[in-house]
C-alpha cells in the first residue's frame, strides 16, 4: 500500500482514492477541496516537477492533473513496480 509506505518513510504527501481511481496529494493535510489542495500544494511546485520527471524517467506517466487510473487487469509485479517508483520519487522530493 502506497500510503503505507508514505506514512513508513515520513514522506509529506497522502494517497487518496476511489476504486481505480488515485490521486496523490501532495501535503500531509488532506484538504476539502481543489481550492484547498492548491494553497496546500502552491510551494511545492517546483518538487512536483522534480518528481513527475523522475517517473517518466522511469517509464512511469503520471498525468497533468494528478489522477492516476490503475487497471484491474495490471499484474502484482507491475503495480509493485509503480509502488516502488513513487516511492523513492517522493522521497527524493518530499521528505523534508
Amino acid at each position: 500500500n502506497l500510503n503505507n509506505q508514505i506514512l513508513k518513510n515520513k514522506i509529506k504527501a497522502r494517497v487518496t482514492n476511489f476504486h481505480s481511481i488515485v490521486r496523490i496529494i501532495f501535503s500531509e493535510k488532506l484538504p476539502k477541496d481543489r481550492v484547498q489542495r492548491d494553497f496546500f500544494e502552491r510551494k511545492k511546485n517546483n518538487n512536483r516537477i522534480k518528481f513527475i520527471e523522475f517517473l517518466k524517467k522511469n517509464r512511469i506517466i503520471f498525468p497533468t492533473n494528478g489522477i492516476m487510473f490503475i487497471s484491474y487487469a495490471m499484474e502484482k509485479k507491475h503495480l509493485k513496480f509503480i509502488i516502488q517508483k513513487i516511492t523513492i520519487a517522493l522521497k527524493k522530493n518530499f521528505n523534508f
